[in-house]
């Protein structure tokens, strides 16, 4: 697949519009690598490190987080215009999620390397980038709080504990909120 500039225009709308002209468009582009990666493949690892941003432009992100007896908790799907990966991309800590490919497809990404590489030949476009995710990063957290807060609330009133299943459901819920995921 070729990603010209149009084509990115049409998938990732958001970063474009940062992004601004067809020149830092194209500076970015150029600094991203194609995978197509097949139904079942990791892409992050809940624990493990990664610091490559992968954006989505055909195929289907199962997103699940592990609970604390090891079973998969499925949060929901990411798909075509999304992107995963950023805050891993940004402060190289282990990823909170897994993310495994439910539908084959393609993912453009964008390693740290490639990223420092572009800082020091097009700082412009690096700033966007970074803003853009900072500013994603920044509402996933923003809708994440008020339920929190409210749990907590609602939690200190009652003066009761949650059962096990009632706590799993709500952190399910926070983690939806952080990452933006419509339930499935």
């Amino acid at each position: 697949m070729v990603l010209g500039n149009s084509e990115f225009r049409q998938r990732f709308g958001k970063l474009a519009r940062e992004l601004g002209d067809a020149s830092s468009i194209d500076v970015l582009v150029r600094h991203l690598q194609e995978r197509r990666v097949a139904a079942g493949h990791v892409i992050l690892r809940q624990g493990e490190t990664s610091t490559s941003l992968y954006l989505i432009a055909e195929g289907r992100l199962e997103l699940s987080v592990r609970a604390i007896d090891g079973h998969p908790i499925r949060l929901g799907q990411y798909g075509p215009g999304q992107w995963v990966g950023a805050a891993g991309f940004i402060d190289a800590q282990p990823a909170l999620l897994d993310v495994v490919c439910e539908r084959e497809g393609t993912l453009w990404m964008l390693t740290r390397d490639l990223f420092d590489g572009l800082t020091s030949t097009a700082p412009v476009v690096a700033g966007a980038l970074l803003r853009t995710l900072s500013l994603s990063l920044a509402e996933q957290l923003r809708q994440c709080v008020r339920p929190a807060y409210q749990i907590e609330t609602d939690f200190m009133k009652n003066g009761t504990a949650f059962r096990t299943a009632t706590r799993e459901a709500t952190q399910v819920a926070l983690l939806r909120q952080l990452y933006g995921i419509e339930e499935v």
